[in-house]
């Protein structure tokens, strides 16, 4: 443990060029997990940021970060031609239909949250959904966690030690990733074709149980 935190503390040192290189790295290839933010959580609750030194990092992790999504997407589109022949009319209209439910919200709150938003996004480029749209909504996404990250950050920065921030981070960290994984993603994309966005959200809190892998 004590060697992956000065592994972590090192790294965060390197400063803002190796947040931004993470940012885009951890999210240009498909279904990677590589929690960049915990490097930005511990770059910024270890070196008493600033408020200038914070909103800097944020925007340059964001920005990098909705890069490496619009790479994924272009993933996609790229693939466009081989999924549509390998799927069947039904399931192309139901990815229609998602178009039609808001999808600049759901690319933004899939941005926004820990969601594994390649599920998302690839089907997004399949069916060529505007770059320009995706990428606003994805960075808009990337910003608002990113500053939850940040200012989360820059607040434990004042109330322990950069040990004990670290570990926080590691260990928050774990229990995302392994939530996540018992999560049954194509369940939840499912809902989101037959009901909508919003009332998805709220099946999803309310019958959270029902959406675990067993």
């Amino acid at each position: 443990m004590l060697s992956l935190i000065s592994i972590l503390h090192r790294f965060a040192g390197l400063g803002l060029p190796f947040i931004a290189i993470i940012s885009f790295l951890s999210n240009c290839v498909p279904y990677l997990t590589i929690p960049y933010l915990a490097l930005v959580f511990v770059y910024i609750s270890t070196t008493r940021a600033g408020i200038f030194l914070t909103v800097a990092t944020i925007l340059v992790s964001s920005i990098f970060a909705a890069l490496g999504k619009v790479v994924v997407y272009y993933i996609g589109r790229g693939m466009s031609k081989i999924v549509l022949k390998n799927i069947s009319a039904e399931t192309i209209e139901l990815f229609n239909k998602l178009m039609d439910k808001g999808i600049f919200l759901a690319i933004f709150i899939f941005a926004a949250s820990p969601l594994p938003d390649d599920v998302l996004y690839i089907p997004v480029g399949v069916l060529k959904y505007s770059p320009i749209k995706f990428f606003v909504a994805c960075f808009a996404g990337k910003i608002v966690i990113t500053s939850v990250v940040a200012f989360s950050g820059e607040f434990i920065n004042f109330v322990m030690s950069p040990i004990y921030a670290i570990i926080l981070s590691i260990v928050a960290t774990v229990i995302v990733l392994v939530i996540m994984k018992k999560i049954n993603w194509e369940k939840l994309v499912q809902y989101l074709v037959k009901y909508g966005f919003w009332r998805t959200i709220w099946i999803f809190i309310t019958r959270l149980p029902e959406f675990f892998r067993k």
